[in-house]
């Protein structure tokens, strides 16, 4: 599952200053009055206190943000290099640490200050200067933190995805009816999903089979052309989804209206068993409620009896899909544990 889901994100250090210093005055004053002496250090020590444990807090939630990366898989670790290069996360990580021993040894130097004085103004002066040094480091690492916040925001969005469980992968050229069909297959008892995806969103459906449970994933935008009219995104998109295990169903649209030439439908699910060669694809031919005859006959001549024939809006041919998909599943989780 998506590791950053749960994590709260840290705030800007401008408003951790800012907010950081209001509660630390906020407790502050909330301490009576007792002594000259002993009131103002209890106020101007719980001041410190708090604002190292508002900054402590926030910087931490920074390092679970970072440390969900190194523990993640490799899915999600490839999809996070998309955007931010792993030696800026390495970089940014070993700063942070560092950091908090420092502001720690801040904080533990000025409360024995304050605590070893009898001078209410040597009091306020020591706070003043724990704060100033806070600030002062809070601010070299502005930029620092922006990355982790935008890290957060990205990895947060990602698919929620189950990467010990099988995956179907469904591929082929637009408008084959790829998404009607995760929906078809998806279990009625678990609502398909929808998920940012670099530039496109993709689809998550489930497939549940007795004990047995599998992903099927619609990728609009990524498996559907040759891997030639890519950008750099798309293609470390793709490269991410070949670290989950399963296989792919790839579609092919045997109307009069498809979007491609049987021929172009043909390259493009050649190029993806190229790239994907590991993988055990599974030929789908969709629409045959108005079929091209000339078009199922060269599938038919290309794959034999490996191909399925369907129609996603009459329903024709699911069951015995569904039944193969489920066969599939068996022989995964077999596998799994027979290693």
């Amino acid at each position: 599952m998506n590791p950053w889901e749960r994590i709260k994100p840290p705030l800007k250090t401008d408003d951790i200053e800012e907010i950081g210093f209001r509660k630390a005055s906020r407790e502050a004053n909330k301490i009576p009055y007792k002594s000259k002496i002993e009131t103002p250090k209890r106020r101007e020590m719980i001041r410190v206190k708090i604002l190292y444990k508002f900054i402590h807090m926030n910087l931490s939630r920074s390092l679970r943000i970072l440390d969900a990366y190194f523990e993640a898989h490799q899915f999600y670790k490839d999809l996070i290099r998309i955007y931010f290069p792993e030696n800026e996360i390495k970089r940014i990580h070993k700063r942070i640490y560092n950091l908090i021993r420092t502001l720690e040894d801040i904080k533990n130097e000025y409360i024995d200050k304050i605590n070893n004085t009898y001078s209410p103004e040597d009091m306020k002066k020591f706070r003043r200067v724990a704060q100033g040094k806070f600030a002062t480091f809070l601010r070299r690492i502005k930029s620092d933190i922006e990355f982790v916040i935008d890290l957060h925001r990205y990895a947060s969005r990602l698919p929620s995805i189950d990467v010990e469980t099988m995956t179907f992968l469904v591929a082929g050229p637009p408008n084959t009816g790829k998404s009607t069909l995760v929906n078809i297959l998806s279990s009625a008892k678990i609502k398909t999903a929808e998920y940012p995806f670099t530039t496109k969103n993709i689809h998550v459906g489930h497939i549940q089979y007795r004990y047995l449970n599998a992903q099927i994933i619609d990728t609009p935008g990524l498996l559907d052309r040759s891997l030639n009219e890519r950008n750099e995104i798309e293609l470390k998109a793709i490269y991410a989804l070949k670290n989950l295990a399963g296989d792919i169903l790839y579609m092919f649209d045997v109307s009069n209206n498809a979007y491609y030439p049987i021929s172009n439908q043909i390259n493009i699910y050649r190029e993806i068993q190229r790239e994907f060669n590991d993988r055990y694809i599974i030929p789908i031919a969709n629409k045959i409620d108005s079929i091209d005859k000339d078009k199922i006959i060269e599938l038919e001549m290309n794959f034999g009896d490996e191909l399925f024939s369907i129609s996603c809006i009459k329903r024709e041919g699911i069951d015995r899909l569904r039944r193969f998909l489920t066969e599939r599943m068996e022989k995964y989780y077999l596998e799994r544990v027979r290693r």
